[in-house]
């Protein structure tokens, strides 16, 4: 959960509506061509517009960063290089190093925040 926070985080800033200059979309900023292949993968149908939707774009988010950890063996850090360059571009150049810095800087501040309110909730 810590990293998929810090990966949205990262992406989005946790806006729903956010869309880059490149198209990718929603909380995890999926690219409208990858999300087509993991849909049709699952054996569903997406409208573009459907990638505004926190339950479907995490999904397929999910969906795609698992499927990034299998193609890596479970390599974390190329796996989130993958989720940012593709894959294709980490096999090539090896992705951007300063990317996992941020994903991990990213998860262990949510790791403090939600030990913070578990303190407070106490």
């Amino acid at each position: 959960v810590a990293l998929l926070t810090g990966l949205i985080h990262l992406e989005s800033e946790f806006k729903s509506t956010a869309r880059s200059p490149k198209d990718a979309r929603g909380f995890m900023q999926m690219m409208p061509a990858t999300a087509n292949w993991l849909s049709q993968r699952e054996g569903w149908k997406i409208r573009m517009e459907d990638l505004n939707k926190p339950e479907i774009n995490i999904h397929l988010g999910v969906s795609y960063l698992n499927y990034l950890l299998d193609l890596r063996k479970g390599d974390t850090e190329k796996a989130l290089l993958s989720y940012n360059a593709g894959p294709g571009a980490v096999d090539r150049w090896g992705g951007d190093p300063e990317y996992n810095r941020i994903v991990f800087e990213n998860k262990d501040r949510y790791l403090e925040l939600r030990e913070k309110i578990a303190d407070s909730v106490r």
